[in-house]
C-alpha cells in the first residue's frame, strides 16, 4: 500500500505537471474515490494469490523461487503498458480470465477518460478473484495445521 500510495501520488503530480505545461489531458478528479474500491479489489486478489502460494510453498519449497518469475509474466500478460483495445479479438478471452484486466482498465478509464471494460469482464474477474480468495483460505487453513511437521 505504501508503494501504491507513492506511485499514485507521483502519477497525480506528473499529470498536474502536464496540465500546467499546456498538454490536453482529461483527468476526472471526481472519480478518484472509486480508486479505493479498485485498491480493495486488488488487495483481495493479492491476499488470495498470496495465501495459495504460501500454502503450496509449505509443500513445494521450490515454488518460492518460481513465484517472482510468474508474477513478472503475469504483469506482461496484463494490459499495463498497452490498452485493452489493442488486443486482437481472438485473444481477448484470455484477458477476460486475467483478474487484473478489469481494475487496470478501470483505473485508466477513471483517470484519463478512456474506454472502460464491460460488466462481463468485471463479473469474470470478480468471480476468479473470489475463487482464488476462497481457495487460498481453504489451502492455507489445511497447510497451517501441518506446516511445522513439514518444515
Amino acid at each position: 500500500m505504501v508503494a501504491f500510495a507513492i506511485q499514485f501520488a507521483l502519477l497525480l503530480v506528473v499529470s498536474i505537471g502536464f496540465l500546467l505545461a499546456g498538454a490536453e489531458l482529461n483527468l476526472y478528479w471526481q472519480a478518484l474515490p472509486i480508486v479505493l474500491l479498485l485498491v480493495f479489489y486488488v488487495a483481495c486478489l493479492g491476499i488470495g494469490v498470496g495465501l495459495v502460494v504460501s500454502a503450496l510453498t509449505v509443500r513445494f519449497r521450490d515454488l518460492a523461487f518460481a513465484t517472482g518469475f510468474v508474477i513478472q509474466l503475469w504483469m506482461f500478460a496484463s494490459p499495463v503498458v498497452y490498452p485493452f483495445s489493442q488486443i486482437p479479438e481472438k485473444y481477448r478471452v484470455f484477458f477476460h480470465l486475467n483478474p487484473m484486466t478489469a481494475p487496470i482498465e478501470s483505473l485508466r478509464a477513471l483517470m484519463f477518460g478512456t474506454e472502460g471494460v464491460g460488466i462481463t469482464i468485471w463479473l469474470a474477474n470478480i468471480s476468479i478473484t473470489l475463487g482464488l480468495l476462497i481457495l487460498g483460505l481453504v489451502l492455507f487453513t489445511r497447510a497451517e495445521s501441518n506446516a511445522m511437521d513439514t518444515v
